[in-house]
C-alpha cells in the first residue's frame, strides 16, 4: 500500500506529488545557486552561510531518497517542509540583498520568483477537473507583475521591500489553499493528502489488504468506493457500539478486549473503549507480528479471548486458520445489540467474532 513511482530526479515535480510539498522547491533551488555565488563573492563562509548549508544538508538527502525510492505515501513528503520553509524565508532575504549587490547576482531573486510562480501555475492547472484554471492564471499574472515591479523599483530600497513582501505572499497563495483543502473537504484518513480533487473524492479510511487490481491506484488518489471494507462501512453504525459493549461484558480479565488482523479494525475499537486491542498483523494485516504458536500461548494464558475477523482481505492466513480451527464463532445475534444485519452497511459476512474457550 505504497505509492509506486518511477525512479527519476523530477518525480517530485510530477503529479500526483507536485501538489504536496514541492511548491517552493524551485525557489529553494535558486537559493542554493545564490548561496554558492555569495560564498564565492565573499571568499569566505559566514555563520549565515553555514546556517543555510545546514538546512540544505537536511533537504538534500530527502530529495535524493524520494527521487530514487520506488514506493511511499504522499504524506511522507511533509518531512521536506521544515527545510523548505527556512530556505525560502532566510534564503529569500539573501537573494533580495544579492539583487542589489551587483549585476551578476541581480537576476537571482526575479529568477526564483519566475521559476516558482511558473511551477505553481502549471501544477494547479493540472487539477482543472476540480479547480478552475482562472485562479492559478491570476496568481501567475500577479507574479509576473511582481517581477516587473521589482525591476521598476531598482534603486528604491523601500519600494523593493514592499515588492519583496508582496511577491512572497503571492508565492504562498496556492500552497495555502492546497493546505486548507483537507479541512474544507476532508481527506483520506489513512493516507492523507491535499488537493482540490478532495471535493469529489471525499477521503475515507482505506482498505489495506485484499484489494483487487487497480484499487490501490484509485485509493492513492483518494478515491473510495470499495465495497465491503468492514472497518470503514461500520464506522458510523450502532453495531460497533454494540460489539464493544458485548466484549466489555464478556471479556473478563483478559489483557486485550479483542484481537484483529489489521490495525485499521483495531483502531475503530480503540476509539470506543479504554481497553487494549491487539492488531495481530500490524497495519496491513500481513506483518509477522505473531506466530500461531505464540497466539495459542497468549490465548491459553488468558491474555486474549475474542478475535474479530474481516470478511475480505484477511491477510495473515496462518493466524486466521488457527482462530477458525481453535475458536468458536459467536453468533451475530448475540453481539449485534438488536441491530439488523445490514445496519450501517455492515453485513454479517464482513465481520465475524470468535471466542477462545480453551
Amino acid at each position: 500500500m505504497f505509492f509506486k513511482l518511477k525512479k527519476t530526479c523530477v518525480v517530485l515535480f510530477q503529479l500526483p506529488l507536485a501538489g504536496q510539498a514541492s511548491w517552493l522547491l524551485p525557489f529553494a533551488a535558486v537559493v542554493a545557486i545564490g548561496l554558492g555565488m555569495d560564498v564565492w563573492r565573499r571568499r569566505q563562509m559566514t555563520a549565515f552561510h553555514q546556517f543555510l548549508l545546514f538546512w540544505f544538508a537536511w533537504l538534500g538527502p530527502m530529495l535524493v531518497f524520494f527521487s530514487i525510492a520506488g514506493f511511499y505515501h504522499r504524506y511522507y513528503l511533509s518531512m521536506l517542509a521544515p527545510a523548505i520553509a527556512v530556505l525560502v524565508g532566510a534564503g529569500g532575504a539573501m537573494l533580495a540583498l544579492l539583487a542589489c549587490s551587483g549585476r551578476r547576482t541581480m537576476w537571482l531573486f526575479p529568477a526564483a520568483l519566475v521559476a516558482t510562480y511558473a511551477f505553481e501555475v502549471w501544477t494547479a492547472c493540472q487539477y482543472r477537473a476540480s479547480f478552475s484554471p482562472v485562479w492559478p492564471l491570476a496568481v501567475g499574472f500577479y507574479g509576473l507583475g511582481m517581477v516587473c515591479l521589482w525591476f521598476a523599483m531598482e534603486g528604491r530600497e523601500h519600494g523593493r521591500r514592499i515588492v519583496y513582501r508582496a511577491a512572497l505572499i503571492g508565492v504562498l497563495a496556492l500552497p495555502a489553499y492546497w493546505s486548507l483543502t483537507p479541512v474544507l473537504y476532508g481527506t483520506n484518513s489513512t493516507i492523507p493528502y491535499a488537493g482540490p480533487d478532495l471535493q469529489r473524492d471525499r477521503g475515507a479510511p482505506m482498505p489495506t489488504a485484499g484489494m483487487p487490481d487497480g484499487q490501490e491506484e484509485r485509493l492513492l488518489r483518494g478515491e473510495t468506493g470499495q465495497p465491503g471494507d468492514g472497518a470503514r462501512r461500520w464506522q458510523t453504525s450502532h453495531l460497533l457500539t454494540a460489539l464493544v459493549s458485548y466484549l466489555e461484558q464478556h471479556v473478563g480479565e483478559a489483557k486485550y478486549l479483542a484481537a484483529t488482523i489489521r490495525a485499521t479494525e483495531a483502531a475503530e475499537l480503540m476509539l470506543h473503549t479504554d481497553r487494549a486491542v491487539m492488531a495481530m498483523g500490524g497495519f496491513g494485516g500481513t506483518d509477522p507480528v505473531l506466530t500461531p504458536k505464540k497466539l495459542e500461548e497468549m490465548a491459553r494464558n488468558g491474555e486474549v479471548k475474542y478475535f474479530l475477523l474481516s470478511g475480505e482481505g484477511r491477510g495473515n492466513h496462518e493466524l486466521v486458520q488457527w482462530i477458525q480451527t481453535h475458536c468458536k464463532e459467536v453468533p451475530f445475534s448475540e453481539w449485534n445489540g438488536g441491530q439488523k444485519a445490514l445496519d450501517g452497511g455492515v453485513e454479517r459476512r464482513e465481520m465475524t467474532l470468535y471466542v477462545y474457550n480453551g
